[in-house]
């Protein structure tokens, strides 16, 4: 938002409270960091793959990898991607990446 002296300040108020009732909304629904990764709206998302190597989570990181390479596995860029995924596992030492 932008304020200036032309703008309507109660306005841009309601504005404001409202987002911010929103996102605290949002957040009292977050119980932990497995709610955070869980919500990230991108498979590509290396960082969340790693977080889930490292809780444990071996079959939520094998899906994640499985629906990239579903989506993406026909592009040129997949051999670039599938790299990080490998690098992204190997660096908790879990295989979760086809081998070729």
């Amino acid at each position: 938002m932008t304020v200036n002296a032309d703008t309507d300040v109660p306005a841009v108020a309601d504005q404001l409270c409202a987002a911010l009732t929103s996102a605290l909304a949002v957040m009292g629904q977050v119980r932990g960091s497995d709610d955070v990764a869980g919500s990230v709206g991108s498979d590509m998302d290396f960082d969340v793959l790693r977080y889930r190597l490292a809780t444990g989570d071996v079959s939520g990181a094998r899906e994640q990898y499985l629906r990239a390479r579903s989506r993406f596995g026909a592009e040129p860029r997949w051999s670039r991607l599938q790299e990080q995924f490998r690098r992204a596992a190997d660096s908790c030492a879990i295989a979760v990446v086809d081998r070729e």
